[in-house]
């Protein structure tokens, strides 16, 4: 199945939540933050992020991912990371679908189906702060889209308690780390093994781990090329 669907990629779109009570100081070093992000997203993953990410709207972001199988782990660190550095949160929304004219140096000036799936998906007004849509040129793709979707509303309810230093343990924990390097590369001083496993406990991170780890094995039997 997954050889019907070579050229499909992910668009993630999303807004920091509640920007408008934000002084303007503060308002500057979020957008500053989600630059960073963005870089951080590239080193992290430079084969799935080919291009920077672009802001618009003041408070709004978007990226292309190459393979939709990674999608929502980059999703995750990424707002994982903002709640780390800046104690904000976003909405997001992915889109997996065909992108017609992709962009050589800019997200901005990409079209196609990924594009208006996530964008579209981030307007709709549900009380989740993570919504999935895909393509819908196929009777098959109903099931893994409403799956993924429930599975992510889901997860939103556990992402959305992560404390400060709970987001920063994740973060390591989605690039696969070991308690052992998540302590050794804490911020400032490091901490100890044991206080790295506490914050992934409290994070729910067993939970978050197999939601992941369900959107990855749907994605490789439908959509990975």
């Amino acid at each position: 199945m997954s050889s019907s669907f070579p050229q499909y990629q992910a668009v993630i779109t999303g807004d920091v939540v509640r920007s408008g009570r934000l002084s303007n100081q503060k308002f500057r070093n979020v957008q500053e933050i989600i630059k960073r992000g963005g870089d951080e997203l590239s080193q992290r993953f430079p084969q799935s992020m080919p291009l920077p990410i672009q802001m618009f709207r003041g408070d709004s972001w978007q990226f292309v991912v190459m393979k939709p199988v990674d999608a929502l782990r980059i999703a995750l660190y990424f707002r994982a990371y903002l709640r780390a550095e800046a104690t904000i949160d976003t909405r997001l929304s992915i889109g997996v679908g065909t992108i017609d004219s992709p962009s050589q140096q800019s997200v901005g000036e990409g079209r196609g189906e990924a594009f208006v799936l996530s964008g579209a998906w981030l307007d709709k007004k549900t009380p989740s702060r993570m919504r999935f849509a895909m393509s819908n040129q196929t009777p098959d793709t109903w099931w893994p889209a409403r799956s993924i979707a429930a599975v992510l509303s889901v997860l939103d309810v556990v992402v959305a308690r992560w404390t400060s230093a709970q987001a920063r343990a994740v973060c390591g924990a989605l690039l696969e780390w070991k308690q052992e390097r998540i302590a050794e590369n804490w911020p400032g001083e490091p901490i100890t093994q044991q206080a790295a496993g506490q914050h992934l406990a409290r994070a729910g991170w067993e939970g978050a781990r197999e939601a992941l780890s369900y959107y990855e094995e749907v994605m490789v039997k439908w959509w990975s090329q």
